[in-house]
């Protein structure tokens, strides 16, 4: 949207809010004045005159429009018919700049969101719930360590301290309640950052409620929508006497947790993106770590027709990326794994959708086999899905360069 719209379409929203109307979909951008898009889930009848309990639902990973979409998706039926309004922000990405997260120093977006809800949003007692998990996690302790007088409650699934913050902020955390949860099988690092602020809570004498979550890996896949939501919701009930709204009889029951067996299948997979991302911030310790996830025969198959390594090859290939902090990051959709064993319960198969900063919805498929109680990845191979209405531009254009 052209930035001469803007002032014009916040007035709108003064007026909406003033008068009552139907809730706004989206807002763009605004860099000038610090507020990021965001897309808004609401109840079909909401009105801007109302109040109503909201979420600030920030998304995980690189905080990409995708991501973004993927979170609010998910959780928008659980949401709406619950009765809330949840707003769902990504990061502004300024021409030519790299795009800091929203919890990183660096980015103001997250005060400059909240003084525009104010313009034409009516939160219930002027604070937002906060949820978020792995950068939206660490993005929703920012927030409280910010804007405390504005956290309803917190949620983090996982979450962490801000790497840029002193540790000593810990103590701002206070006067709202805040669960935090970690998986079992969660790296070292997510799971020494929620041991330190649990025992922060205890020094500083703050509500928090860490709970490790067992069998389960970075994406703590029992944590369904509709168990946050419950969640939210006595949170809401204790600390506002306000019951929650009755969900329909015929609401489909929360997704039962995944057999142990694939839970530690899905907790390799999750080490082994996790691993690969570190690389941006310890460099060579996550090469180690990384290739644990492999068996000693394993291969990597890449997007390029021509990228079939072995382990050892790939370890060459990929050696000087970790030396100079160069890892990549691939977020897997919770909603969209699948994994099947074998009936003997050694072997597993797997495909999973991934969200890439650059090229969008990716995907993962491969095997893993089970050594001695623990699950390795005996093949790996990423693919770029095409389209079906896009198949025969791209296929031609592969083509020609195949030519070349």
């Amino acid at each position: 949207m052209p930035h001469h719209l803007l002032p014009a379409l916040t007035v709108a929203l003064l007026t909406a809010a003033a008068s009552g109307a139907p809730f706004p979909a989206d807002h763009p951008a605004d860099r000038t004045r610090d507020i990021p898009a965001y897309t808004v889930y609401a109840p079909a009848d909401a009105d801007t005159a109302k109040t109503y309990p909201v979420i600030l639902h920030l998304p995980p990973g690189p905080q990409t429009a995708d991501i973004a979409r993927s979170v609010g998706d998910s959780f928008r039926s659980e949401v709406t018919k619950r009765g809330w309004v949840m707003i769902v922000p990504r990061p502004t990405l300024s021409p030519g700049t790299t795009n800091p997260l929203l919890f990183e120093k660096a980015n103001t977006e997250l005060a400059g969101l909240v003084r525009h809800l104010d313009t034409w949003l009516r939160p219930e007692g002027g604070k937002f719930y906060i949820i978020g998990a792995s950068n939206g996690g660490v993005s929703a302790v920012r927030f409280g360590l910010d804007m405390p007088d504005r956290t309803a409650a917190l949620v983090a699934f996982p979450g962490a301290m801000p790497p840029a913050l002193p540790k000593t902020d810990t103590a701002k955390l206070k006067g709202f309640p805040i669960r935090l949860f970690v998986g079992e099988t969660d790296s070292a690092q997510w799971r020494d950052a929620a041991r330190f602020l649990d025992e922060a809570a205890k020094i500083n004498d703050l509500d928090l409620t860490a709970t490790t979550v067992p069998a389960e890996g970075h994406v703590i896949r029992s944590l369904t929508p509709a168990r946050i939501m419950d969640d939210l919701a006595a949170i809401r009930s204790k600390t506002t006497g306000t019951q929650p709204v009755p969900t329909p009889a015929t609401a489909p029951a929360a997704a039962q947790p995944a057999a142990p067996a694939t839970q530690a299948v899905l907790a390799r997979l999750d080490e082994l993106h996790a691993a690969a991302s570190s690389a941006f911030k310890v460099g060579p310790a996550a090469f180690d770590r990384y290739f644990a996830c492999f068996t000693p025969t394993a291969v990597f198959i890449g997007t390029d027709a021509s990228e079939r390594w072995t382990i050892d090859q790939f370890k060459a290939y990929t050696k000087p990326l970790f030396d100079q902090k160069k890892g990549w990051t691939y977020t897997p959709r919770p909603d969209a794994r699948h994994i099947d064993l074998a009936p003997d319960g050694q072997t597993a198969w797997f495909d999973e959708l991934l969200d890439h900063a650059k090229y969008g919805t990716t995907r993962g498929t491969g095997v893993l086999i089970r050594s001695n109680d623990t699950w390795l990845i005996a093949q790996y191979h990423l693919t770029i899905p095409i389209p079906n209405e896009q198949a025969d531009r791209i296929t031609k254009m592969i083509k020609a360069a195949e030519k070349k």
